[in-house]
Parts: structure tokens; C-alpha cells; sequence
């Protein structure tokens, strides 16, 4: 991802520093200073908003993805994996 000169003096974020914590971002686990100025470069860059619109709609995705867990006899076969492994 390229850095936009023109975009990151407005909001003093880089694209990449703008990539670096877009999943931060969009789970809200950003403060408040910082969620206003991704939000500014957001609207500012065409590319990162392609990305953030792209992560979001992945993340959307795979919130609906049934959950998926190993059988009974596939765990106890990891377990005796590990077990064997760590006697090692």
C-alpha cells in the first residue's frame, strides 16, 4: 500500500499506519483521537476505503461461518499427539 502525501497531511496517518490498525479500528478498540483521524484518512483515500471495505465484508463473512470444532476422536488424537510430543 502506497502512502498519498496528500492524504496522510490531513490526517497525519500514513496508509500504512491506516492499515497497521484498521481490525483495531473496526472493532472499536481504538481511542477516540485516534478512530477520528482513520476516519478522516478513510474518507480521504480511495484505496484504504477499497480496503477497509474489503476487510469489513471478509470479517462480515466469517462472523457467519458456522463454527467449526474437531470431533471427539480427532481431539483425543491431538491430545495423544501432544502428550507424546511433550514427553519428548
Amino acid at each position: 500500500m502506497k502512502d498519498h502525501p496528500s492524504t496522510w497531511i490531513v490526517s497525519g496517518l500514513t496508509c500504512r499506519e491506516v492499515a497497521a490498525g484498521a481490525s483495531d479500528y473496526l472493532e472499536g478498540r481504538v481511542p477516540i483521537p485516534t478512530d477520528l483521524r482513520i476516519a478522516l484518512h478513510v474518507a480521504s483515500c480511495a484505496g484504504c476505503r477499497a480496503y477497509f471495505t474489503h476487510l469489513a465484508l471478509v470479517r462480515k463473512v466469517l462472523t457467519q461461518l458456522p463454527p467449526m470444532y474437531p470431533s471427539p476422536i480427532d481431539r483425543l488424537r491431538l491430545r495423544r499427539r501432544f502428550a507424546a510430543h511433550s514427553a519428548q
